[in-house]
């Protein structure tokens, strides 16, 4: 013949799937957002939040489920532009506010809150208050 007597699995058509159809995969789809928070955390202190090339801000993302916006550099020396955390329910937002807390709260800082401002989507009502170290 003067080549090889056997053909390779790609030039057979089989990819590893032993006579079944491949299936594509689907993409996981983002829950919708039914809850967001907003929080009012120092310019002096969203360092902290973001961390070192953002790694302390994607860990939060992927361990609470929510996504994490912190105003940018511009926003960033107006004191008005709150962090914003929006989730597929509560426990998921509350969840990032607790862990944000300790990160913004530490014993190094003076201030022992934070305010915040929740919406429910569906809902008409904001509640607000204040996430308090103890």
């Amino acid at each position: 013949f003067g080549a090889f007597p056997y053909r390779s699995s790609h030039q057979n058509g089989s990819d590893g799937a032993r006579g079944q159809q491949r299936r594509p995969r689907r993409r996981q789809r983002k829950q919708a957002s039914k809850c967001e928070v907003f929080l009012k955390v120092s310019v002096d202190r969203r360092g902290l939040l973001i961390g070192r090339g953002g790694a302390t801000i994607q860990q939060l993302r992927t361990t609470t489920g929510t996504t994490i916006e912190v105003p940018g550099r511009r926003e960033a020396e107006n004191v008005d532009h709150p962090v914003k955390i929006r989730g597929p329910s509560v426990a998921h937002v509350l969840h990032a506010c607790w862990d944000i807390s300790h990160l913004v709260l530490s014993r190094e800082t003076e201030d022992d809150s934070i305010q915040y401002t929740l919406r429910l989507f569906g809902l008409d009502e904001v509640f607000q208050g204040q996430l308090v170290r103890r």
